[in-house]
C-alpha cells in the first residue's frame, strides 16, 4: 500500500474519518505525528545547507559559522519539537469533545514508545549534523527514520500498513511527496460555518466567528495550491457526505487507497453535527462570516448567495 494521509481544517472530520478507515484488517491508523511539519521544513533546510546553490556559496564565503550555528540550531529545534508533539496528554484534558469515539482505545493512536522516538530522532540527526547525509538523500534518509517509527507502530497493532491523519499537513502538499513519493492523500471538507461552531466551544483555536472563518478559508485555499503545485495523488471528500452516508464514503476512500472494500463499518456515526450552525450564529456572527468567507461556500456549494445570512 501507498503512504495514505488524512489532512483537513482543524475540526473537519479527520478523526471521524481514520476513525473508519482504521477498521480495516489491513491498516493501522495513526493520529496527530504533528511533527512532520518541523521535519519537512528542517529537509529543506538540510537540502540547502548541504547544497552547492549559488545562495549557499555565497554563504560559505561570506558567513558560514553563522549558517553552520543556525542550522544546529534548527537541529535541536526539531529535536525538542519531535519529542514535544509525543508527550501524550492525559485523557479528559478538554481537547477532545464527548462525542468524538475513539475506537482505538485512545484519542491518540500512536503506538511506539517516547524512548523509540527519541533514539530514531538522535539517530537521523546525529547523521543529520555531521554531515554524512548527502543533499539528494536527505528526504529519503528522513522517509527511512520515519518508516521505522511507523513499522513499531503497525506491528503493534498488528496490521502491515498505516494511514496518517494529521490535519496541519493541510499547507505542506507541496513537499509531503518529497518526503514520501507515490503518497495518497484525502482531504476532509467541511461546512466553514460548522468548522466556525466547533471550534469556538473549544478552549484552543479562533476564538471569534471572524477568525475562525478566516482561519477556514486560508487553510483551504493554501492546501488546495499546495496540491495542485505537487505530484501528490490528492482526493476531496465532504464531511457531510461522511455523515449522510459512511458506509459509501468508506468504500469510496478504501478504493482511492487502493484497499480491498469488502469490510462495513460497525460505527454509528451521528448526523448531529451536520449544519449545526443553524441554531448557533447569530445574525451578526452570520454577517461576519460571509464577509469573510462567503465567497468560498459558494464556490464549494454549501451557498448558492448570501441569503442564509
Amino acid at each position: 500500500m501507498k503512504p495514505g494521509f488524512i489532512v483537513g481544517v482543524p475540526r473537519s472530520g479527520t478523526t471521524l474519518l481514520i476513525n473508519l478507515l482504521g477498521q480495516h484488517p489491513l491498516i493501522a491508523p495513526l493520529y496527530e505525528t504533528r511533527f512532520l511539519r518541523n521535519l519537512l521544513v528542517l529537509c529543506r533546510s538540510a537540502s540547502w545547507y548541504y547544497g552547492n546553490t549559488i545562495s549557499r556559496r555565497m554563504a560559505r564565503v561570506a558567513c558560514e559559522p553563522l549558517v553552520r550555528s543556525s542550522f544546529q540550531r534548527s537541529c535541536n529545534s526539531y529535536e525538542r519539537k519531535a519529542v514535544s508533539y509525543n508527550i501524550i496528554p492525559e485523557e479528559g484534558n478538554g481537547i477532545k469533545q464527548s462525542y468524538e469515539s475513539f475506537p482505538f482505545g485512545e484519542s491518540y493512536c500512536i503506538h511506539y514508545r517516547l524512548d523509540e522516538l527519541v533514539k530514531e530522532t538522535q539517530d537521523w540527526l546525529a547523521q543529520l549534523r555531521i554531515g554524512r547525509v548527502q543533499p539528494e538523500d536527505v528526504y529519503s534518509s528522513a522517509r527511512l527514520y520515519i518508516d521505522r517509527l511507523f513499522a513499531i507502530h503497525c506491528a503493534r497493532m498488528n496490521k502491515p500498513n498505516w494511514i496518517n491523519k494529521t490535519p496541519g499537513l493541510l499547507t505542506y502538499l507541496d513537499t509531503l511527496p518529497k518526503l514520501f513519493p507515490h503518497s495518497k492523500c484525502i482531504h476532509i471538507v467541511r461546512d466553514g460555518r460548522d468548522v466556525a461552531v466547533s471550534n469556538l466551544s473549544l478552549a484552543w483555536g479562533p476564538k471569534t466567528v471572524r477568525a475562525a472563518a478566516r482561519r477556514w478559508k486560508r487553510l483551504i485555499m493554501d492546501g488546495r495550491k499546495a496540491a495542485r503545485e505537487s505530484s501528490l495523488d490528492y482526493q476531496e471528500i465532504r464531511y457531510e457526505d461522511v455523515v449522510e452516508d459512511s458506509r459509501l464514503v468508506l468504500r469510496q476512500a478504501l478504493r482511492f487507497f487502493e484497499l480491498e472494500d469488502h469490510i462495513v463499518s460497525t460505527m454509528v456515526v451521528t448526523r448531529g453535527r451536520k449544519e449545526a450552525w443553524r441554531g448557533k450564529l447569530n445574525a451578526e456572527d452570520r454577517r461576519v462570516f460571509a464577509q469573510e468567507a462567503g465567497d468560498l461556500l459558494i464556490e464549494l456549494g454549501y451557498a448558492h448567495d448570501d441569503s442564509w445570512v
